[in-house]
């Protein structure tokens, strides 16, 4: 018989042919035959599939061979599966079992797969060999024209964002076969607002935030810078007179850093010094350019003395001054009071002197010395008058100067009495203090008393007036005028007290801002969605306060003239829609009304499903399921529901 796998012999011998002539084995054919079946030589493959590449790593299989029925050696495959997963394979299946044996099937190779998968090892996001992509943003700042034309106006802003996600390796190839999802899908780089460059404007004032993700390229943006038109005020200043010429102040305009024009100063000067005027200083440069100050004309100065010509005191057109002296004879008082008593004396004297003219006024602006510098009147004795004494018997001698008034005597008979008033002018007001006049009597002559002025001065600066001017000198004396009192004024101020906008006490405006956010319909219309957003801001400035009213009468400049609210992102409520997702940035200014701003919330269309389970059959009744609409919050219509209810409990179910 065949035995697969083995071989008959006899004595040694292979039987070829299994119906065979025994005589052909053995000589004796009178003895029992025995027929030995010898194993055969059997092929086994070991071969190694990798699966994740789904093909057979042929320069691994291993060829081995054995007898029919023998163990097969796992040596040789335990070495090479030792080496494939340390190259980083793992075992998935393995039809190379322990006790594998030869078969018996000499026509082919007997075959076995140890099947394999790339081993893999993960990489966490928080890891610093992370997967990361980097955003950057860069903000230009370029003047746009002008002097500076294409060129940087400021440093470039730059900024950077990174996201981050794990990753899984092949272990076979090293390569990543697979990412996780990235731990944020958008990042968001802040508004920027943009450098304020004196002397231009930008384009934007902002440059808005920018939501990026991982696969955004990189942001540029670019903000001009447009030079601002600006003010240039050429005055002529004329020294002499220590007052500016406003009728020739020339006024130009040009873009911040250009050349200012001389041609108008230029034909303006030559003008002017026809006219007689001679340049002193000029602070108009022949380079001069407009500057970068919007808020105030930018001024230049070109200061004029008035040019001169000298006449010589030989000259016919010389100075000349005449004093005069005259003396008068008065009754003082009686029926002839300031009468004439007798008649005038008079006696002159003559001065000479050179002199500067002032070219552009025609005016003399200045004197040499008198060729001489005194004279005299000589005494002059007292006409005797009867019934009456004089209160000088004579007029003393009276040396003069050129400069001297002309002297003009009067011989009283019988001293008079005298009135002063002395006056207080509250000049802040315009106005005389009636009620604070002091009046006096005394004799001609006699020195005025302080006392009662210096009191009621006093009084006065305490209640906060401060002196400007006083005519009332300490030496004042009644006078020789009986008509009318004689009047002195003290011209008096309000002092004022300075409030910094630093103090406590500065003046304050805040402005509120106030965000409500109210449900628009739905079961809450009307209601509050959330609590209200309020944020403040503060203006302040300096004053000045009138020391004797105590009202304020004049303030300072706001420290500040524009704050700005934040953008305030509305609150995210479940189930509703804000019409609004951001309150936008408010610029606000010391004399802006209160913001108040209302972010309503409109409730979201809801599905509500109405499912009927059989516990009985263990089955959801599906051709019973109701699916309804309505607002988030409105209460469920029941209707269709109790009455598929009431319909399948008359089909036998209880609920």
């Amino acid at each position: 018989p065949k035995v697969a796998g083995f071989t008959p012999t006899i004595d040694g011998k292979t039987v070829t042919n299994y119906t065979f002539n025994p005589s052909d084995y053995v000589s004796d054919l009178s003895k029992d035959i025995n027929v030995v079946y010898v194993a055969d030589t059997q092929e086994a493959a070991i071969n190694f599939c990798d699966e994740t590449d789904n093909k057979q790593l042929d320069d691994q299989t291993i060829q081995l061979t054995g007898k029919t029925g023998e163990k097969i050696s796992h040596t040789e495959a335990d070495q090479t599966l030792a080496k494939l997963e340390k190259l980083g394979y793992v075992v998935d299946q393995n039809t190379f079992a322990d006790d594998a044996t030869y078969d018996n099937d000499t026509q082919a190779p007997q075959e076995f797969t140890i099947y394999l998968k790339h081993g893999t090892t993960h990489t966490d996001a928080t890891s610093s060999k992370a997967d990361q992509k980097t955003v950057n943003e860069t903000i230009h700042y370029v003047y746009k024209d002008g002097v500076n034309a294409n060129k940087p106006a400021a440093a470039d802003y730059n900024t950077t964002v990174d996201f981050k996600r794990g990753y899984t390796t092949d272990n076979v190839t090293g390569k990543i076969v697979s990412y996780d999802d990235w731990t944020q899908t958008t990042k968001t780089f802040g508004a920027v607002k943009s450098p304020v460059i004196a002397g231009y404007t930008a384009d934007q004032a902002e440059v808005a935030a920018q939501t990026v993700k991982p696969d955004s390229q990189n942001i540029v943006k670019t903000v001009y810078y447009t030079a601002d038109t600006q003010e240039a005020a050429i005055n002529f200043f004329d020294e002499t007179n220590g007052k500016l010429l406003d009728n020739e102040t020339i006024q130009l305009t040009g873009k911040t850093g250009e050349k200012i024009s001389h041609t108008e100063a230029d034909q303006t000067l030559a003008k002017l010094e026809k006219l007689g005027y001679v340049v002193d200083q000029n602070t108009f440069a022949d380079d001069a350019t407009y500057d970068n100050d919007t808020q105030a004309p930018q001024e230049f100065t070109i200061y004029l003395k008035h040019g001169t010509t000298h006449t010589d005191a030989t000259s016919s057109k010389a100075d000349q001054k005449t004093v005069n002296e005259t003396i008068h004879y008065v009754y003082k008082d009686g029926v002839n009071a300031n009468k004439p008593a007798a008649a005038d004396y008079n006696t002159t004297v003559d001065f000479k002197r050179g002199y500067t003219t002032d070219n552009v006024t025609g005016k003399i602006v200045s004197y040499d010395d008198w060729t001489q510098t005194t004279k005299t009147f000589g005494a002059v004795k007292s006409p005797v008058i009867a019934g009456y004494t004089a209160d000088q018997a004579e007029v003393a001698a009276q040396t003069v100067k050129p400069d001297s008034q002309n002297i003009v005597k009067t011989v009283y008979y019988t001293a008079d009495t005298q009135e002063a008033a002395i006056n207080f002018f509250d000049e802040t007001n315009g106005k005389l203090l009636d009620n604070e006049t002091i009046h006096l009597t005394g004799k001609t002559g006699e020195k005025i008393s302080h006392t009662e002025a210096d009191q009621t001065l006093a009084k006065l600066e305490k209640l906060g007036y401060v002196v400007d001017q006083n005519t009332f000198a300490d030496d004042a004396t009644y006078d020789n005028d009986t008509q009318a009192p004689q009047e002195f004024t003290i011209y008096l101020k309000h002092g004022t007290t300075h409030t910094d906008a630093t103090s406590s006490k500065a003046d304050q405006k805040t402005v509120s801002e106030t965000i409500h956010y109210v449900y628009k319909d739905g079961v809450n219309a009307n209601k509050p969605a959330a609590a209200d957003y309020n944020t403040t801001v503060d203006f302040k400035r300096g004053y000045t306060t009138d020391n004797v009213t105590g009202k304020i009468v004049s303030y300072d400049d706001w420290t500040q003239t524009t704050k700005t609210f934040g953008a305030v992102k509305s609150p995210v409520i479940a189930g509703y829609t804000a019409d609004q997702a951001e309150v936008a940035a408010q610029t606000v200014t010391p004399d802006s009304q209160n913001i108040v701003k209302t972010v309503y919330y409109t409730a979201d269309t809801q599905e509500a499903a109405i499912n009927f389970y059989d516990e009985t059959d263990n089955k959801q009744l599906d051709n019973q399921t109701i699916h309804l609409t309505g607002k988030t919050g409105e209460k469920v219509d029941r209707t269709q529901s109790e009455k598929t209810l009431a319909e399948l409990e008359k089909q036998g179910y209880v609920l």
